[in-house]
């Protein structure tokens, strides 16, 4: 639902300013069929291109876009989540303020980018903040 959001907001942004919705550049393909991609990856284990999120920018885990096995054809396309371990945690993100600026950093680009609302940049931001304060 949130991705609709974000369109249907576009969208009326375009409309009564004249500005085109947001664009990201091309996933990078080493190959691409439609149901099993093999994408290009950073260091992370994330896809190059595409629309980056905190999710994948300051990530917690890898998603891998491919890889689901829960059914034929379309299932495939939200591929996996495989989590990162406390050690590698620990080493991307040395403190939890560490981790709370990058993800807030990354949030406010993908705002000014377009890729996130305005009024949901703040949702996630906080959400990370908590974070940095449960045991």
């Amino acid at each position: 639902m949130e991705s609709l959001s974000i369109r249907i907001h576009a969208l009326d942004k375009w409309g009564r300013t004249g500005n085109p919705p947001a664009t990201a550049n091309q996933l990078q393909a080493i190959d691409f069929t439609l149901y099993s991609p093999r994408l290009k990856r950073d260091a992370s284990g994330n896809a190059l291109g595409g629309i980056r999120t905190p999710f994948v920018d300051v990530p917690l885990a890898v998603l891998s876009g491919t890889g689901n096995s829960g059914g034929n054809g379309f299932c495939g396309l939200f591929g996996t989540t495989t989590p990162y371990n406390a050690t590698e945690l620990d080493a991307r993100y040395p403190t939890q303020q560490v981790f709370v600026n990058a993800w807030t950093a990354a949030t406010e680009e993908a705002v000014d980018k377009g890729f996130i609302r305005p009024a949901d940049g703040q949702a996630p931001i906080d959400a990370a903040k908590r974070v940095q304060n449960s045991p």
